[in-house]
């Protein structure tokens, strides 16, 4: 009777559906839609494009008529990425680290022409934010960065008039015990903020909301759920929200009690040949949204 009474005991302290706390994000869209309409305005706001150019080598293969063979030579070129960012307190922006980290750079290989190669090593990087068109571009400087979580922190060097937004976590953690609830679960309603594209598929001033909801906690194959793509991170989890490139580092939202709350970052998406699905993926604030708090 002793040892029924213990293991009744243990359970109540340790799951917390006893005290009927929920932890979930909201999983019916529903008036959410039009709530988060009316506040788009003002979330937009917290919205910058991130420039990052620079110079860099890169390895080239060129032919030598001295040798009458091909050689693989360094050759110094330029490079120029973009992407979307949020601002969060204190001036920090928050993007994906693969917008400010250059792998590419256009290298002269004769005759005028110019060739894409892969960076062997950066010689000069700038970093700088905008946010309305009138502001202009403002330096930045990595605070902290993760390349495996791929999420950047990014301190700006000067205030600018944008409205921080209020972040959050998937995991909650309790102290005194190891009970760990994920809250981003299969189903949560998400909605993702993003540039409008034209007709010929560049960006416009214009930002638009697309929505979708969770299809698993963890980055999972599409059609495929029950396999993970490790390469994406334990910290990534899928989503079946519309994805175009230039879209990385867009804030992911969800809702808590119709609340907007900023869960992750845009990361990547893929597709599958065989089920003709394509899923997209986000990266969790968990790591950030720590940094955050201390500061």
């Amino acid at each position: 009777m002793k040892k029924g009474f213990i293991i009744l005991l243990l359970i109540f302290f340790i799951h917390p559906s006893v005290w009927g706390f929920n932890f979930g994000f909201d999983k019916t869209k529903g008036i959410l839609e039009e709530e988060f309409l009316e506040g788009f305005a003002d979330l937009s706001s917290s919205m910058v494009k991130v420039h990052c150019k620079g110079v860099a080598t890169g390895v080239i293969r060129e032919w030598d008529y001295k040798q009458q063979r091909y050689v693989h030579k360094e050759s110094e070129g330029t490079f120029y990425q973009t992407g979307n960012g949020f601002a969060v307190k204190n001036d920090f922006v928050i993007t994906t680290a693969h917008i400010v980290t250059p792998n590419q750079v256009s290298v002269q290989v004769g005759n005028g022409l110019k060739e894409v190669v892969p960076v062997v090593q950066v010689k000069l990087l700038s970093i700088a934010i905008s946010g309305r068109s009138d502001e202009g571009e403002i330096p930045a400087t990595i605070y902290s960065i993760d390349h495996e979580q791929d999420v950047v922190l990014l301190k700006i060097s000067q205030p600018l008039a944008l409205r921080a937004m209020k972040y959050g976590v998937g995991y909650t953690y309790w102290r005194y015990c190891a009970y760990v609830v994920d809250k981003l679960e299969i189903g949560t309603v998400v909605a993702i903020i993003a540039r409008i594209r034209s007709m010929d598929g560049n960006e416009t001033p214009w930002y638009e909301i697309r929505w979708g909801t969770v299809i698993a906690p963890e980055p999972s194959f599409p059609g495929e759920e029950d396999k993970w793509i490790f390469a994406l991170g334990r910290n990534s989890f899928t989503m079946d929200i519309p994805i175009y490139p230039g879209d990385s580092g867009s804030p992911i939202i969800a809702f808590e009690k119709g609340e907007p709350v900023v869960v992750g970052i845009v990361k990547a998406v893929t597709c599958s040949r065989k089920s003709r699905v394509c899923y997209s993926y986000g990266v969790r604030l968990d790591r950030l949204a720590r940094i955050l708090d201390s500061k």
